[in-house]
This record gives structure tokens, sequence and C-alpha cells, in this order.
């Protein structure tokens, strides 16, 4: 698929397919479970340093991210600004 600048999605299915590999008893599991610990790891330490607002969990980081994956496949909105958007409402003021 291609994105009205000219690129074609990098991240077409990357939601999807994280959200099927994070059922219990998935052989991926335990990797997206690692993923969500190194995630909440930069999260806390983004709270810590008060670039991040200090009441976002990690689940909603994740859900958040998941979304915007998704939502590139039916808009003709740029993951990148879709993602970028994101991590901006995540900033403290």
């Amino acid at each position: 698929m291609r994105r009205p600048h000219g690129r074609p999605s990098a991240y077409r299915g990357l939601a999807e397919s994280i959200l099927a590999a994070a059922v219990e008893g998935s052989d991926l599991n335990a990797s997206v479970e690692s993923m969500r610990a190194a995630a909440g790891v930069l999260l806390v330490e983004a709270q810590k340093a008060g670039v991040i607002r200090p009441d976002i969990s990690p689940a909603e980081v994740f859900a958040l991210a998941c979304g915007a994956g998704t939502a590139s496949r039916y808009a003709t909105a740029d993951l990148d600004r879709l993602l970028r958007l994101v991590v901006e409402g995540l900033a403290t003021r």
C-alpha cells in the first residue's frame, strides 16, 4: 500500500501482528512481554525525567501505538505523523 507522500507503509499489519502474538500461550508471547517490560522501563525513566506525563501507564502507550498503526490503514494519514501526535500528547506541558 502506498501512502499519499509516496512511501510504502513500513508498519502495515504491525499492530495486528503484535496483538496476535500477545495472546497467552502464543509462541511469541514471551517476546511481546519482554518488549512491554522494556517499554515500561523506558516510560518510567521518561516520567522521572519529567518529559512524559506521570499519569500514563505502559498499557495505555501500547494501546495508543497499536491504535495509531491500525488507524493508518483506514485513513490517508501518515503513520509517522500519527505516532508523533501520540507522543506529543503524552508529553508534559
